[in-house]
């Protein structure tokens, strides 16, 4: 996934669930957590372990959900998150 958030207001708290996961082995489970960067913030970082969760859910036909909480911090930002660091086209031409 790769997705924005705008419009937000300043220490808004909201949770974010990603819904139909199919495998129950996971990198989420062991660790992992989605990645978030802003327009004021460039650099991509994980959001903490603490607020990220990885869980089999029966509203959903038994398929795995990963839910996040996340504050915004800064009104006038477009926030982004993504499941792992994004790899452009750009980057793959500089790689070869």
């Amino acid at each position: 996934f790769y997705f924005s958030v705008s419009n937000v207001r300043k220490k808004q708290v909201v949770v974010l669930n990603i819904i139909n996961f199919s495998k129950g082995k996971s990198l989420y489970r062991d660790g992992m957590t989605p990645l978030v960067r802003s327009t004021s913030r460039p650099q991509w970082q994980r959001l903490p372990s603490r607020n990220t969760f990885y869980y089999k859910c029966p509203r959903h036909k038994m398929n795995y959900v990963l839910s996040f909480v996340f504050e915004f911090d800064l009104e006038d930002d477009v926030y982004f998150f993504a499941y792992c660091y994004p790899y452009t086209y750009t980057d793959l031409q500089r790689y070869l």
